[in-house]
């Protein structure tokens, strides 16, 4: 126990993006004395290690797409903020419709889209084949493509906040994992780990698809159901280049973008049922 603070003005559970993101947050609001507890031996191990990487606003909800221009607004001023490499590269995301239905409702969100100011194109089958050479577009009714959107760097965004929120104040546990929750009445004040307890009297539950465990502890029915997603990654290819957009094909649900000299595709089976599988 002797690395185990004995309390704490807010403990975060896991330290993903969003975990140390908040650790960030709370000490650059004056916040000192922040403990992320994470499992894991590294930040950033868990979802935010597995996420393919795609920042974009183009989303068919006005909520949606005020978020994300926020986040993107966010994300071409971290680098300088956080004192880091590059973490963003805006190549756009290129979704392809082949289906009238989808095609219909992609131009009616573009339309709601750039009314919040987002730059969106609606683009010929030609005009996207113009964008991206390689594709086959004999089945296309058309495409929709926003510069502003584009990929980013998971663990560069997420060490970034880990070295920004220690510099703060924050303490990071690493191979710490929480096993629960210490109650009084309906209130929380703090959180057991296999080393201890630290007193607090605020939990942060940033544990991605763990969140509905943590929330149990506490007595809230949290709807978080983890689902596995694939990603494949191919050997380097001529296409990948540093301007390749994020290409969506919407007929199918697989995507793409360039990693690591090659192309990362990903893929959701719809047959795949909840649970932890790796």
């Amino acid at each position: 126990m002797s690395g185990l603070p004995a309390s704490a003005p807010v403990v975060v559970i896991g330290a993903g993006c969003i975990g140390t993101s908040i650790a960030y947050e709370l000490g650059r609001r004056g916040v000192k004395g922040v403990v992320v507890v994470e499992k894991e031996l590294f930040a950033g191990t868990g979802s935010t290690a597995k996420a393919a990487g795609g920042i974009r606003a183009q989303f068919s909800t006005p909520h949606n797409v005020r978020l994300s221009m926020m986040s993107v607004a966010r994300f071409k001023t971290f680098a300088e903020e956080m004192d880091t490499d590059p973490v963003f590269f805006p190549v756009g995301y290129l979704f392809l419709l082949g289906e009238p239905e989808a095609w219909a409702t992609f131009q009616r969100q573009v339309d709601m889209q750039r009314s919040l100011g987002l730059p969106v194109r609606t683009l010929t089958p030609a005009e996207a084949k113009g964008i991206v050479p390689e594709l086959n577009v004999d089945d296309l009714l058309g495409a929709t493509f926003c510069l502003d959107d584009g990929l980013g760097d998971p663990d560069g965004v997420t060490q970034a906040y880990v070295a920004q929120a220690r510099r703060l104040g924050a303490t990071f546990l690493f191979g710490e994992a929480a096993t629960g929750l210490v109650m009084e009445g309906s209130r929380v004040t703090g959180v057991r780990t296999a080393s201890g307890t630290i007193a607090t009297p605020m939990v942060v539950n940033a544990a991605g698809p763990y969140a509905r465990e943590i929330a149990a502890w506490a007595g809230v029915d949290l709807p978080v159901v983890p689902v596995r997603r694939h990603c494949f990654v191919t050997e380097p290819l001529p296409m990948a280049r540093k301007d390749l957009p994020m290409i969506v094909d919407m007929t199918t649900g697989v995507y793409m973008h360039r990693e690591s000299g090659g192309l990362l595709l990903g893929y959701a089976n719809p047959e795949e049922p909840a649970g932890f599988n790796l």
